[in-house]
């Protein structure tokens, strides 16, 4: 239901008029999520495993291998049979060395859940949960907001930035500017800032048109249906800004959301220099 700060049919302000527009995609965003987990609850466990594992069977199939080939291995019986385990597991084993390890659409899910685990890790560190970024209610703990709200807001999230690593420690706009929390864990300083400004309509018109944090999400993650890998790569600890790395299709894509991210474009070339690959900026 739209509020009175929710309507921008008839407003003249541009800026004003784009922040409402902001407010609201990020609002259906998250509903939207809400909404999948809680079909993901409600489904029966064994219709779960069996959709999952039918969908990750034809999505990860080698376009060489022929349809009717299952590879699926059935689960084993590990508590009638260990030794049965035991020699499948082997025949596992032997198997694989005869083939590429990973494959390429093994290493992609790979870094999707690399990433996905970054953020799962982040979400911890900076004292929230998952609930507090599915509610679309939630402050940032770091915002004006939330010190005012300090009796709904959970005791685990004060003062507990005081600890936090420099990557993670929140900017002066974050102190300074109502957000809801998904931009407090996002690993860039210079990234949530420029997320802040955008949804403060400081930024040029062109990007907030382009601005979708539905879409942005998906990007980081790899999870959009054009994309050949995800939108970072992580090669160590998520608050280390020296282990990220961010790949050419996202910068094609989302480029102007990292504007000032001079750490991730030094991490960027390093890592694409140990494998042998051109630098994406120039330093």
């Amino acid at each position: 239901m739209l509020n009175a700060e929710d309507e921008w049919k008839g407003t003249s302000n541009p800026n004003l008029r784009r922040r409402v527009q902001n407010r609201l995609n990020q609002r259906a965003y998250r509903l939207r999520r809400k909404r999948m987990l809680g079909t993901l609850e409600e489904t029966p466990a064994k219709a779960v495993n069996e959709t999952t594992a039918d969908h990750h069977d034809c999505k990860q199939r080698p376009a060489n291998r022929p349809p009717n080939v299952d590879t699926r291995i059935e689960p084993a019986p590990w508590y009638t049979d260990p030794a049965a385990v035991a020699t499948q597991f082997r025949a596992l084993k032997l198997g694989r060395h005869a083939k590429p390890s990973p494959s390429n659409d093994h290493l992609l899910c790979i870094m999707q859940f690399n990433i996905m685990r970054a953020f799962g890790t982040i979400t911890s560190i900076v004292g929230l949960s998952p609930t507090d970024l599915l509610d679309d209610d939630t402050p940032s703990p770091f915002s004006p907001r939330a010190s005012s709200l300090t009796r709904e807001f959970p005791a685990r999230h004060q003062h507990h930035h005081i600890s936090l690593p420099k990557s993670l420690s929140p900017t002066s706009l974050q102190r300074t500017t109502p957000h809801h929390p998904w931009i407090d864990i996002l690993p860039f300083p210079e990234m949530r800032d420029n997320l802040l400004r955008l949804e403060a309509g400081s930024c040029a018109a062109a990007e907030q048109h382009r601005y979708d944090p539905d879409s942005l999400c998906h990007w980081m993650v790899g999870l959009d249906g054009s994309q050949k890998e995800s939108g970072f790569i992580l090669w160590g600890e998520p608050w280390d800004l020296a282990a990220w790395e961010v790949t050419v299709e996202f910068l094609d894509r989302w480029g102007w959301t990292l504007k000032g991210c001079f750490e991730l474009f030094q991490s960027t070339n390093h890592w694409r220099r140990k494998r042998g690959l051109m630098p994406l900026f120039a330093m």
